[in-house]
């Protein structure tokens, strides 16, 4: 039995429309719900009203895409199973998203409002505050946006009957910026890097790392340490509690 529709999450290496369209054009009239840009990846979550096609062979069209990478495919049936609810949340999981306050309930409600182009429901995202760990996520009905207007659902409409009438295009994919209000919270600076040994450059990656774990205060582990070298210059990167910090020691000639 073919699915009623997709959730797709896909990440490229940079943000345009052109991947947008790609991904429509292979899965389907759709429509892009959100997305997520940092230095390394692109992430957008998409929403496909018509499953046309099985989810193997959509996932492997994706996949020949080169610039694609993350591919995330679930098919949705008519009436949503657990698995397939289960699915979507660990999409939302790798945008950072707790949805554990949301019921399969108001998850459901929310994808087949979405699978039939309707705005019925939305994602709210509790930006309090600068924070460690998952973003908590709501599913609310658009009427209590705060900046809610009718006009939305008159807009909405008409967006979805234009994009009905035939293929989508530049003109159909909308962007947008959201802004985040959140509390500022001090952040204690690392601790200033230690003075290099005499024979850093003869050392290897793991004697680097073992003298990083040694002379760092913050009892640093094997995988939050990363060395890299050139001819000139070695850099000792540390990744540690969702921060990253380069040290770069110049090599004397």
């Amino acid at each position: 039995m073919r699915p009623i529709g997709y959730i797709i999450s896909i990440s490229t290496s940079q943000s345009n429309i052109e991947d947008v369209l790609t991904v429509l054009k292979i899965a389907g009239q759709g429509q892009m719900l959100f997305g997520t840009t940092t230095e390394a990846l692109s992430t957008h979550l998409y929403v496909i009203p018509a499953g046309k096609k099985s989810k193997q062979e959509l996932t492997t069209q994706l996949q020949a895409v080169p610039a694609f990478s993350k591919i995330h495919v679930v098919a949705l049936s008519k009436s949503l199973k657990k698995t397939e609810l289960s699915e979507v949340r660990k999409i939302f999981a790798g945008f950072n998203w707790d949805s554990s306050g949301v019921s399969d309930d108001e998850l459901s409600l929310f994808i087949v409002s979405k699978l039939k182009g309707q705005y019925s429901y939305y994602i709210d995202l509790d930006y309090k505050r600068i924070r460690k760990g998952p973003v908590k996520i709501n599913i609310k009905r658009l009427e209590e946006h705060p900046q809610y207007s009718s006009d939305w659902l008159k807009k909405s409409d008409r967006k979805k009957k234009d994009t009905q009438a035939g293929r989508q295009t530049h003109d159909d994919i909308e962007t947008g910026i959201v802004h985040i209000e959140s509390e500022e919270v001090e952040v204690e600076p690392p601790p200033p890097p230690p003075p290099p040994p005499k024979d850093l450059h003869q050392m290897t990656d793991a004697q680097i790392k073992q003298w990083m774990q040694k002379n760092d205060s913050r009892n640093l582990k094997d995988e939050e340490i990363e060395v890299k070298r050139s001819s000139e210059e070695i850099l000792i990167t540390i990744n540690l509690d969702e921060q990253t910090e380069t040290i770069i020691y110049k090599l004397r000639r």
